[in-house]
Protein backbone atom coordinates (compact mmCIF):
# COMPACT_ATOMS: atom_id res chain seq x y z
CA UNK A 1 0.00 0.00 0.00
CA UNK A 2 1.47 3.34 -1.04
CA UNK A 3 1.03 6.75 0.59
CA UNK A 4 0.38 5.28 4.01
CA UNK A 5 -0.28 8.02 6.57
CA UNK A 6 1.94 7.70 9.64
CA UNK A 7 1.64 9.41 13.01
CA UNK A 8 4.38 9.06 15.62
CA UNK A 9 3.40 9.05 19.30
CA UNK A 10 6.29 9.73 21.68
CA UNK A 11 6.27 8.96 25.39
CA UNK A 12 8.60 11.77 26.42
CA UNK A 13 9.81 10.49 29.78
CA UNK A 14 10.10 6.92 28.55
CA UNK A 15 12.25 8.06 25.63
CA UNK A 16 14.38 10.31 27.85
CA UNK A 17 15.21 7.63 30.42
CA UNK A 18 15.67 4.97 27.77
CA UNK A 19 18.20 7.13 25.91
CA UNK A 20 19.97 8.17 29.10
CA UNK A 21 20.25 4.55 30.21
CA UNK A 22 21.92 3.48 26.97
CA UNK A 23 23.75 6.54 25.68
CA UNK A 24 24.05 9.08 28.48
CA UNK A 25 23.20 12.69 27.64
CA UNK A 26 25.02 13.05 24.34
CA UNK A 27 21.97 12.48 22.09
CA UNK A 28 19.27 14.29 24.11
CA UNK A 29 19.01 17.24 21.66
CA UNK A 30 16.85 15.04 19.48
CA UNK A 31 14.92 16.28 16.46
CA UNK A 32 11.72 14.24 16.78
CA UNK A 33 10.42 15.24 13.36
CA UNK A 34 13.65 14.05 11.74
CA UNK A 35 13.43 10.85 13.77
CA UNK A 36 9.86 10.32 12.57
CA UNK A 37 10.98 10.66 8.96
CA UNK A 38 13.84 8.21 9.49
CA UNK A 39 11.42 5.62 10.86
CA UNK A 40 9.29 5.68 7.70
CA UNK A 41 9.33 2.89 5.17
CA UNK A 42 8.94 3.24 1.42
CA UNK A 43 5.45 4.42 0.48
CA UNK A 44 4.80 6.10 3.83
CA UNK A 45 4.39 9.77 4.66
CA UNK A 46 4.70 11.47 8.03
CA UNK A 47 1.48 13.23 9.03
CA UNK A 48 2.39 14.32 12.56
CA UNK A 49 4.52 13.73 15.63
CA UNK A 50 2.73 13.88 18.97
CA UNK A 51 5.09 14.33 21.92
CA UNK A 52 3.54 13.62 25.31
CA UNK A 53 5.34 14.88 28.40
CA UNK A 54 4.99 16.98 31.54
CA UNK A 55 6.95 20.01 32.74
CA UNK A 56 9.11 19.10 35.72
CA UNK A 57 9.29 21.36 38.78
CA UNK A 58 12.83 20.72 40.05
CA UNK A 59 15.80 20.81 40.24
CA UNK A 60 16.47 24.15 38.50
CA UNK A 61 19.16 22.85 36.12
CA UNK A 62 16.88 20.10 34.81
CA UNK A 63 13.97 22.55 34.52
CA UNK A 64 16.21 24.82 32.43
CA UNK A 65 17.32 22.02 30.09
CA UNK A 66 13.80 20.72 29.62
CA UNK A 67 12.50 24.24 28.92
CA UNK A 68 15.13 24.80 26.24
CA UNK A 69 14.33 21.47 24.62
CA UNK A 70 10.58 22.07 24.61
CA UNK A 71 11.13 25.53 23.09
CA UNK A 72 13.29 23.96 20.38
CA UNK A 73 10.73 21.24 19.65
CA UNK A 74 8.01 23.87 19.33
CA UNK A 75 9.76 25.21 16.22
CA UNK A 76 9.46 21.90 14.35
CA UNK A 77 6.81 21.36 11.65
CA UNK A 78 3.88 19.01 12.25
CA UNK A 79 4.90 18.43 15.88
CA UNK A 80 2.39 18.74 18.69
CA UNK A 81 3.37 18.81 22.37
CA UNK A 82 0.72 17.40 24.71
CA UNK A 83 1.24 18.08 28.40
CA UNK A 84 0.35 16.00 31.41
CA UNK A 85 1.19 16.85 35.01
CA UNK A 86 4.25 16.47 37.18
CA UNK A 87 2.76 15.69 40.58
CA UNK A 88 4.44 15.83 43.98
CA UNK A 89 4.37 12.60 45.93
CA UNK A 90 5.21 11.72 49.54
CA UNK A 91 6.34 8.19 50.40
CA UNK A 92 6.71 7.00 53.99
CA UNK A 93 8.65 3.92 55.07
CA UNK A 94 9.42 2.57 58.51
CA UNK A 95 10.99 -0.38 60.24
CA UNK A 96 12.05 -1.27 63.78
CA UNK A 97 15.29 0.65 63.27
CA UNK A 98 14.39 3.65 61.18
CA UNK A 99 11.55 5.60 59.61
CA UNK A 100 11.73 8.03 56.73
CA UNK A 101 9.55 10.28 54.61
CA UNK A 102 10.67 10.87 51.06
CA UNK A 103 9.34 13.72 48.94
CA UNK A 104 9.44 12.95 45.25
CA UNK A 105 7.41 13.57 42.09
CA UNK A 106 6.02 11.56 39.22
CA UNK A 107 4.55 12.36 35.86
CA UNK A 108 0.85 11.77 35.36
CA UNK A 109 -1.41 11.49 32.31
CA UNK A 110 1.23 10.74 29.67
CA UNK A 111 -0.04 7.24 28.93
CA UNK A 112 -3.63 8.52 28.94
CA UNK A 113 -2.70 11.28 26.49
CA UNK A 114 -1.04 8.80 24.15
CA UNK A 115 -3.89 6.30 24.37
CA UNK A 116 -6.50 9.01 23.74
CA UNK A 117 -4.66 10.42 20.74
CA UNK A 118 -4.05 7.01 19.18
CA UNK A 119 -7.69 5.99 19.56
CA UNK A 120 -8.98 9.35 18.30
CA UNK A 121 -6.76 9.24 15.21
CA UNK A 122 -7.60 5.60 14.48
CA UNK A 123 -11.36 6.00 14.85
CA UNK A 124 -11.46 9.22 12.79
CA UNK A 125 -9.37 7.69 9.97
CA UNK A 126 -6.41 10.06 10.30
CA UNK A 127 -3.72 7.42 9.88
CA UNK A 128 -2.78 4.05 8.48
CA UNK A 129 0.23 3.36 10.72
CA UNK A 130 0.86 4.38 14.32
CA UNK A 131 4.47 4.38 15.50
CA UNK A 132 4.52 4.22 19.29
CA UNK A 133 7.80 5.26 20.92
CA UNK A 134 7.47 3.75 24.39
CA UNK A 135 8.18 0.73 26.57
CA UNK A 136 5.13 1.32 28.76
CA UNK A 137 2.93 -1.79 29.01
CA UNK A 138 0.02 0.43 30.15
CA UNK A 139 -0.45 1.15 26.44
CA UNK A 140 -1.42 -2.44 25.64
CA UNK A 141 -5.23 -1.80 25.99
CA UNK A 142 -5.48 0.97 23.34
CA UNK A 143 -3.46 -1.14 20.91
CA UNK A 144 -5.84 -4.05 21.45
CA UNK A 145 -8.83 -1.77 20.85
CA UNK A 146 -7.32 -0.52 17.60
CA UNK A 147 -6.61 -4.06 16.46
CA UNK A 148 -10.18 -5.16 17.26
CA UNK A 149 -12.07 -2.16 15.88
CA UNK A 150 -9.76 -0.56 13.30
CA UNK A 151 -8.13 -3.54 11.56
CA UNK A 152 -6.91 -1.30 8.74
CA UNK A 153 -4.54 0.48 11.17
CA UNK A 154 -1.15 -1.02 12.03
CA UNK A 155 0.58 -0.22 15.33
CA UNK A 156 4.37 -0.60 15.46
CA UNK A 157 6.27 -0.14 18.72
CA UNK A 158 9.60 1.67 18.72
CA UNK A 159 11.47 0.69 21.88
CA UNK A 160 13.75 3.39 23.35
CA UNK A 161 15.43 0.91 25.70
CA UNK A 162 17.69 -1.99 24.83
CA UNK A 163 15.18 -4.42 26.29
CA UNK A 164 11.70 -4.71 24.79
CA UNK A 165 8.47 -4.97 26.73
CA UNK A 166 7.05 -8.41 25.97
CA UNK A 167 3.42 -7.32 26.49
CA UNK A 168 3.79 -4.64 23.80
CA UNK A 169 5.66 -7.00 21.47
CA UNK A 170 2.83 -9.51 21.73
CA UNK A 171 0.02 -7.08 20.92
CA UNK A 172 1.63 -4.79 18.32
CA UNK A 173 1.81 -5.54 14.60
CA UNK A 174 5.58 -5.09 14.75
CA UNK A 175 8.42 -3.56 16.73
CA UNK A 176 11.97 -2.29 16.45
CA UNK A 177 14.63 -0.64 18.61
CA UNK A 178 16.02 2.86 18.21
CA UNK A 179 19.57 2.61 16.91
CA UNK A 180 22.26 4.95 18.22
CA UNK A 181 23.40 5.85 14.70
CA UNK A 182 19.87 6.95 13.79
CA UNK A 183 19.60 9.11 16.90
CA UNK A 184 22.98 10.67 16.13
CA UNK A 185 21.79 11.64 12.66
CA UNK A 186 18.58 13.19 14.01
CA UNK A 187 20.00 15.92 16.25
CA UNK A 188 18.76 19.50 16.25
CA UNK A 189 21.20 22.23 15.20
CA UNK A 190 23.42 23.59 17.96
CA UNK A 191 21.33 26.78 17.88
CA UNK A 192 17.64 26.75 16.98
CA UNK A 193 15.95 30.03 16.07
CA UNK A 194 12.30 30.53 16.98
CA UNK A 195 9.86 32.30 14.60
CA UNK A 196 10.27 35.45 16.73
CA UNK A 197 14.06 35.39 16.37
CA UNK A 198 14.84 33.98 19.82
CA UNK A 199 17.94 31.76 19.76
CA UNK A 200 17.66 28.46 21.65
CA UNK A 201 21.10 26.97 22.35
CA UNK A 202 21.74 23.32 23.08
CA UNK A 203 22.54 22.82 26.80
CA UNK A 204 26.29 22.25 27.29
CA UNK A 205 25.49 19.18 29.40
CA UNK A 206 24.00 17.55 26.28
CA UNK A 207 27.03 17.89 24.05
Amino acid sequence: MSNQRVIVYVDGFNLYYGMREQFGRALMWLDLHALGRRLLKSGQQLEAVKYCTARIASPPDKVRRQGLYLDALATLPHLQILYGKYQKKTVSASSKLVSATIHTAEEKMTDVQIASQMLLDAFTNRLDVALLVSNDSDLVPPIRIIRDHCPQVRVVCIFPRSRATSALKDVAHGYRHVDRSVLAQCQLPQTVTSPTGYEIVRPPEWT
